[in-house]
């Protein structure tokens, strides 16, 4: 699980990077435009006065300290990026141990959890930094739906494996992993849920809810265990349950 969160932070900060390295690529773009401009103006103009040419110049020259300003930001940049790269491989992927000067990050261990969940892997997989709202009732029906925001508070991670196992021990859903992290959750009931109860629920103190939405941020595919072997008796459940 702390693999996943540094790996989850790691491409976390990496978007953020590549957001500022458009950002610079864009400002470089725009200025070295505004220059060819400028430059155009100078040359086809059949009257000028020293006074404006001066302007002009001064303006271009200005630009192109700007320019080379932002092109040293951008390398920046792009080598912190390269180097965050380069941390998140070795996290996902660590040196052999071989190397003394590394020790390898630890892993979950998948020992034994094979016969009962596929994984096409066999290893955990980098999940978004998403976790639930407190719910609001619904005016259309008995169902209460938890929307996503940014995990600030509280990420739920399949932790045991009874959490993906229906009430006969069955496997749910095959694409849900160990250590997969929460996104959304459904919630059949004729009340709104307090976020606290959710907490509750989800740390399995009053039991467990019926839909649990998982997304897996390297594919963005999104997958759903729709019940699960505890049900709280606060809850009404529909007959798709």
């Amino acid at each position: 699980r702390k693999v996943l969160i540094e790996c989850g932070n790691l491409r976390a900060e990496l978007k953020e990077k590549d957001d500022l390295l458009k950002e610079a690529q864009s400002l470089v773009f725009d200025q070295e435009a505004t220059i060819s401009l400028l430059q155009g103006n100078m040359h086809n103009a059949e009257i000028r006065n020293d006074v404006q040419l001066r302007a002009h110049q001064d303006q271009i020259n200005l630009l192109k300290v700007v320019i080379e300003d932002l092109k040293a930001q951008w390398q920046h940049i792009n080598n912190q990026q390269s180097q965050k790269e380069v941390d998140c491989a070795l996290i996902m992927d660590p040196l052999p141990v071989k190397s003394p000067e590394r020790s390898a990050p630890t892993m979950i261990d998948f020992t034994g959890l094979q016969d009962k969940i596929k994984s096409p892997t066999g290893a955990p997989r980098l999940l978004s930094a998403l976790a639930p709202k407190p719910s609001k009732p619904s005016t259309k029906s008995d169902t209460v739906t938890l929307g996503v925001k940014v995990a600030e508070s509280y990420p739920y991670y399949v932790q045991d494996i009874s959490d993906l196992l229906n009430e006969n021990g069955q496997a749910i859903n095959n694409e849900v992993n160990i250590g997969d992290e929460l996104i959304q959750i459904n919630v059949h009931s004729t009340k709104s849920l307090s976020y606290s109860e959710l907490k509750q629920m989800m740390n399995g103190e009053t039991g467990t809810i019926a839909q649990l939405q998982f997304r897996d941020l390297v594919t963005n595919h999104i997958y759903t265990i729709k019940a699960l072997r505890h049900y709280p008796q606060s809850l009404k459940f529909g007959p798709e349950c």
